[in-house]
């Protein structure tokens, strides 16, 4: 069986090679414009920096509301904001940019609810 052969000296550039590209794509950060449009998809880049912030909740229910509380803020703004289009009130432009934030709320909130059903469906697969 004939077998092929790699030169150390070709492999030993392809991993220098690769080492330099990570050690490039590091330093490289979105532009703002890539932040914006990422921001309202609820999308993280390479570079994106997250502000993790510890909260005490007081109860299971008290951490859903502190994630649901402020979706549900946007998608009534994307109701008020489409009403208002209707009697010629308000820029389609920003009416177009609360609906699309509307609908990434909506998604995450109905992410957030079947992540919580399995949890509770796996739960009670547990044995007692």
């Amino acid at each position: 069986m004939p077998t092929s052969k790699i030169s150390t000296n070709h492999f030993n550039k392809a991993v220098n090679a690769y080492n330099k590209a990570l050690t490039n794509n590091k330093a490289i950060a979105p532009s703002k414009e890539q932040q914006q449009i990422a921001q309202p998809l609820n999308v993280l880049r390479a570079g994106d920096v997250i502000d993790v912030v510890s909260k005490q909740s007081a109860s299971f229910s008290g951490l859903v509301s502190e994630i649901v509380a402020p979706q549900i803020k946007k998608i009534q703004e994307g109701e008020k904001k489409s009403t208002k289009v209707i009697n010629s009130k308000e820029d389609l432009v920003e009416v177009a940019a609360a609906l699309n934030k509307a609908e990434g709320a909506l998604h995450l909130l109905v992410t957030v609810r079947d992540k919580v059903i399995n949890a509770y469906q796996e739960i009670l697969k547990m044995p007692l």
